[in-house]
């Protein structure tokens, strides 16, 4: 095995892990283990890494004694400074437009209802990030995923658990808002570069915090303040009626749109699952319609990426499956993002494990994003932008992904009408009820490119042909 020999192995994974090993001695593997599972599950939560080498895997062990689990458990999570809560208290109860935004708090399923009752109590508008199930998204104070239009406008902003919580060159807080930040890591140690502005910044999990922070307001609150609250209520919960209506609306009267149109696929997907459906999100450039169309309400059923680059989507709907096996899994993935999430094995596993899932690709036939980068970046005056070719970018013609599917065990299925989406939706669940995994690829657009593919490109062959 000389040739698979790596000087330094845990490399290839160090900067995206929390901890990394190499087993150097049977004698205290078990050690090892245990501290790996200890750092893994101590918040922030995280991947950890353990190398073993063939040479120690291949040595005949002695048995060894297994410590016991609990004197080697996970810390508990810190409780937030007091004084510095009281402080937030008393900025949110005068704030005239706050604005709370959650990045991933939702991990812990009893912080839901938490933000929730938080929320209610402010008349606080809630930007959900779809990291997690943050907040339910039917909720009249929910304002979708995008801070952009509101960051402005705010005169308090809390963050709860917040990676990126916005992009300064799209929008930014005004310059006299009042920046809080909870967390249990709120200046991200592990970035290089987190120069977000924040007056107040507490090291706190969140889900312990929220719930004295509330009391803290309801306790501060006058009767004159609940009632500016109240009317804040009925201004939001009247704005979210009407964001809803038209989203909708918009996406009914794209019903019959050829290519499928992303926000009548995301309709159609809203139609066919239910509440308790978990459902893993790797659209990327359709991201907005996804979080628009397909409510979450229940904590545990949203969840996406916590990192960048692609390929997430099936790994994770894989060990979503093995992990509630009761439970229906659905992952949304662009093509990219399909492609990169080597199909054949993880589909193989998924029939093999007994773990059914639907993938359902959302095909525009391109990578998308690093196109609108370009697009950012240099307009009209790009290269691509003049000529059309965009080098790398264009997926045409596109591979047969349903085929794939099917080579591999798995119901696959390609949908190219819109007025069949629905039944297809409905019959690839019916194939996963069953414990089949099964791919759907919805074309919802194809680029126009002059890049220089074969005549015959995508036309079936015969072998020796």
């Amino acid at each position: 095995h000389w040739l698979q020999e790596q000087l330094d192995q845990a490399g290839v994974v160090r900067g995206y892990v929390k901890w990394e090993y190499e087993l150097h001695t049977n004698e205290n593997i078990h050690q090892v283990v245990q501290r790996a599972f200890q750092i893994a599950s101590t918040e922030p939560c995280g991947p950890v890494y353990l190398a073993l080498p063939t040479e120690l895997l291949m040595e005949k062990m002695k048995r060894v004694p297994i410590p016991a689990v609990a004197r080697h458990a996970a810390p508990s999570t810190p409780q937030a400074d007091t004084a510095l809560l009281n402080e937030v208290a008393a900025m949110l109860v005068q704030a005239e437009m706050p604005l709370i935004i959650a990045g991933d708090s939702g991990r812990h399923p009893q912080a839901v209802a938490s933000l929730v009752a938080l929320a209610e109590t402010l008349s606080a508008r809630v930007i959900t990030y779809p990291a997690r199930m943050n907040f339910p998204t039917t909720h009249p104070l929910c304002g979708g995923s995008d801070p952009n239009p509101y960051l402005k406008d705010a005169d308090v902003v809390l963050l709860i658990d917040c990676d990126v919580p916005y992009v300064p060159a799209q929008a930014k807080p005004g310059p006299e808002a009042k920046i809080i930040h909870i967390s249990i890591d709120p200046v991200k140690q592990d970035v290089p570069m987190w120069v977000f502005p924040v007056d107040i910044l507490i090291v706190a999990d969140s889900s312990k915090a929220i719930p004295v922070l509330n009391e803290m307001i309801r306790q501060k609150v006058t009767p004159e303040q609940r009632a500016r609250c109240q009317n804040r209520f009925g201004q939001l919960q009247s704005e979210h009626q009407r964001l809803q209506e038209e989203w909708l609306r918009s996406a009914i009267t794209k019903a019959k749109q050829k290519p499928i149109s992303p926000e009548w696929l995301c309709h159609c997907i809203a139609e066919v699952i239910d509440e308790d459906t978990i459902l893993l999100n790797e659209a990327v450039t359709n991201l907005p319609f996804v979080t628009r169309l397909i409510h979450r309400t229940k904590p545990g059923t949203l969840f996406s990426s916590g990192g960048t680059s692609l390929g997430w989507g099936l790994g994770a709907a894989l060990g979503a499956k093995l992990a509630a096996p009761d439970k229906t899994v659905v992952t949304l993935v662009g093509d990219g993002s399909f492609i990169f999430g080597c199909p054949i094995p993880t589909l193989w596993a998924a029939d093999a494990y007994q773990a059914p899932f639907l993938a359902i690709i959302f095909n525009n036939q391109q990578y998308q994003a690093p196109k609108e980068a370009l697009r950012r970046a240099y307009g009209k005056e790009s290269f691509s932008e003049k000529t059309g070719l965009w080098v790398g970018m264009d997926i045409v013609p596109p591979p047969d992904y349903a085929l794939i599917a099917q080579a591999c065990h798995a119901y696959g299925h390609t949908v190219e009408d819109p007025s069949t989406l629905q039944s297809a939706l409905r019959d690839a669940l019916d194939q996963v009820h069953r414990g089949t995994p099964a791919v759907l690829d919805v074309r919802i657009g194809s680029p126009q490119s002059p890049l220089f593919f074969r005549q015959d490109s995508g036309k079936k062959r015969t072998r020796g042909h």
